[in-house]
C-alpha cells in the first residue's frame, strides 16, 4: 500500500462530515419544525412525519425500494 493510499483515505471522513452528514441531520432536525404563516418555526411536532407515512403512494414506493434491492 501507498502511502498516498493511506493519506487520502484518511481525509474522507471529515469530508462526508461536511458534505453529506451534517446537512442531513439537518434536514432530519427541519422536519419535526412546523410551517406558521410560511414560515418554519421551531418546535418539535411529528405531524409531517405521521402526514408522509399515511399515505399509500409512500408504501408503494418504499416496498418498490426494497423489492429491488434483492
Amino acid at each position: 500500500m501507498s502511502v498516498y493510499g493511506l493519506t487520502g483515505a484518511h481525509a474522507y471522513g471529515p469530508v462526508a462530515a461536511d458534505f453529506f452528514y451534517i446537512p442531513l441531520m439537518f434536514l432530519l432536525l427541519m422536519s419535526f419544525w412546523l410551517v406558521k404563516n410560511y414560515r418554519m418555526v421551531p418546535g418539535f411536532d411529528s405531524i409531517n412525519w405521521e402526514k408522509m407515512y399515511s399515505k399509500g403512494y409512500f408504501w408503494d414506493a418504499y416496498w418498490r425500494t426494497l423489492s429491488m434491492r434483492v
